[in-house]
């Protein structure tokens, strides 16, 4: 083995130690002359100005700092510097239509300008292509092609770059200083820099119309939200299909709510002194409810109609709760509310409470929808808060059976209720 390496260690020392003349003449030998090797520098400091470009434009492209037209325009000028071309033309597509408009020139003149964009509006090579980049030589352009045209105005290339099957950008390039075409290896450095930057257009503009549906959804969810409860309307974002416009079986607790001597109430007070006690009533009622996982269906004037449904065999506690709570905020609120002391003073929440199936979902006409429940449970659950007094809640048999050992009840006589054939047994939360 060491025999072997002694050779190729003296030819290594051997080589390090001729003058460097030598050496150099020995390069020479292999048929470089010297006008290629500044062709193949120049080529080479070009690629690294390119890619540097490149990537400060990456950095720079991004939703809310840029836009397309930025973007097209730090493209051109890029092109323009590192290709040595002595103008350029910026025209850009509208989105829906196939009208184009002139954004940025450099070099050049106005009415070059406007030159170019009528040429641009009756070309057929434009219209014919589909969405594909166009990197278009016009020495390549046959001569009755009407893009040929612009070869007129000391046009030699034409960057065509197409965003959702339309063209959104087109950039044209006056002579090059050096006027030479462009070689296939500065083809290809174009062609990849067109690529780029219409993935850059592309992403930005899906994440714009990202930023603009979020915005859509919010102000849909804000609007949605004042008359159904948000955990509904989640539920209506979030559904890939028709929401529920068959309705759905469910076992849920309902409650039902309301104040006892409204119809006298309303007739000895002013509607306007009414309507504002009743939205510190629905507003107050709403919070309570919502701390105990319920969701408000709708206020009917002076009643309130709710779900339990998130936790079922859970759902007839977290009621009897609110209800215990609802009664408690409508005392507290003619405590400390002049206003609302001065309607409702000497009245008093009625509760019901039903378990049991029933139907959800919307119901109406194709002009007008409404989400709400319908079915025995809820049906009861008006019977009972109709026979409850004044601050009294009662429930059914199924709502007592679930939540007996956390709360104190007084079993009723079993009564007929209107609607419902067989004797209703009830029971009062006490």
């Amino acid at each position: 083995m060491s025999k072997c390496m002694k050779p190729t260690s003296k030819r290594y020392n051997y080589y390090n130690s001729m003058p460097d003349n030598f050496k150099y003449s020995r390069v020479s030998s292999h048929n470089l002359d010297s006008a290629k090797i500044i062709r193949i520098q120049k080529s080479l400091e070009m690629k690294l100005r390119w890619l540097e470009d490149m990537q400060q434009m990456e950095h720079s492209f991004s939703p809310g700092t840029s836009n397309e037209e930025e973007m097209m325009k730090a493209v051109m000028l890029s092109l323009m510097g590192n290709f040595g071309y002595s103008s350029s033309f910026l025209f850009l597509c509208e989105n829906r239509t196939s009208d184009i408009r002139i954004i940025k020139r450099y070099g050049g003149t106005e009415e070059d300008s406007y030159q170019l964009l009528e040429i641009l509006q009756q070309s057929l090579m434009l219209k014919e292509r589909n969405n594909d980049i166009g990197l278009i030589q016009l020495s390549a352009v046959p001569p009755g092609d009407k893009l040929a045209g612009i070869a007129k105005n000391n046009i030699v290339l034409v960057i065509i770059l197409p965003v959702e099957k339309m063209y959104c950008g087109i950039i044209l390039f006056g002579e090059r200083l050096s006027h030479e075409e462009l070689s296939q290896g500065e083809l290809s450095l174009v062609s990849i820099m067109a690529s780029n930057i219409t993935s850059a257009i592309k992403n930005y503009r899906l994440t714009t119309n990202s930023f603009r549906l979020q915005a859509d959804i919010f102000r849909t969810r804000g609007i949605l939200e004042q008359f159904v409860a948000p955990e509904i309307v989640e539920e209506m974002l979030n559904s890939e299909k028709h929401f529920h416009t068959k309705g759905e079986r469910k076992l849920l607790t309902i409650l039902s709510a309301d104040i006892r001597g409204f119809t006298a109430i309303s007739e000895r007070n002013e509607p306007e002194h009414l309507v504002s006690a009743l939205n510190r009533f629905y507003s107050i009622m709403s919070d309570i409810i919502s701390k105990h996982s319920g969701i408000v269906d709708k206020f009917i004037g002076d009643a309130v109609l709710a779900l339990f449904r998130l936790e079922p065999g859970n759902d007839p506690v977290r009621a009897i709760s609110a209800a215990l709570d609802m009664h408690k905020g409508f005392e507290e609120l003619i405590k400390s509310d002049e206003e609302f002391r001065s309607v409702f003073e000497s009245s008093g929440l009625g509760i019901g409470i039903s378990t049991g199936e029933v139907i959800v979902g919307n119901f109406g006409s194709g002009r007008r929808m409404d989400y709400t429940v319908i079915g025995r449970s809820v049906n009861l659950s008006a019977r009972l808060c109709g026979l409850a007094r004044a601050n009294e809640t009662l429930v059914d048999v199924p709502s007592f059976e679930k939540s007996q050992l956390l709360f104190n009840f007084e079993e009723l006589t079993p009564i007929n209720v209107k609607g419902i054939e067989e004797f209703v047994q009830m029971y009062k939360v006490i």
